[in-house]
């Protein structure tokens, strides 16, 4: 047997007594919930980009980056004027005259079909805001003449 000190089996057995408490707490060190607001509202104060009266049922999702910054995207059928309303406001609204990449449309959650449907007929739109370091993207479909499906993307840039 080992002689020991008397602090040192004071200590040994304060040291297991936080060890046991520690691991018996109930999960006190979980992260709160991390979820991210998806109301039109939340996405408007975080891109800056107001999305237009009058639409119904924008679908808006969002999720963290590999940066742990929130990624949103916005999805949402209006008429042609709201759609251009929304991208002069983003900025830089241009046709795409090389379509849309498979990345782009896999990241923007445009489909196949709807891809086909609009055809050749795409504009987009694509800004960083500089005060924010906030990336805003839009793709613009036109399935017909009355309708366009607007695709839009936020996200930080990394800095």
């Amino acid at each position: 047997m080992i002689p020991q000190h008397p602090r040192t089996r004071v200590f040994a057995a304060g040291l297991a007594l936080t060890l046991f408490a520690g691991a018996c707490s109930g999960g006190g060190d979980e992260e709160p919930s991390r979820e991210i607001d998806t109301s039109s509202d939340a996405y408007t104060e975080y891109s800056g980009v107001a999305l237009p009266q009058g639409i119904e049922d924008p679908k808006i999702a969002a999720e963290y980056d590999e940066f742990d910054s929130p990624v949103y995207n916005v999805e949402f059928s209006g008429s042609p004027e709201q759609a251009e309303e929304v991208c002069e406001g983003i900025g830089n609204w241009l046709p795409r005259v090389d379509g849309v990449s498979e990345e782009e449309r896999e990241q923007f959650g445009i489909s196949a079909e709807a891809l086909e449907a609009a055809g050749e007929d795409v504009r987009g739109c694509s800004a960083l805001d500089m005060e924010t370091g906030v990336q805003n993207e839009g793709i613009v479909l036109y399935p017909d003449g009355g309708t366009a499906d607007v695709y839009l993307r936020s996200y930080d840039l990394p800095r």
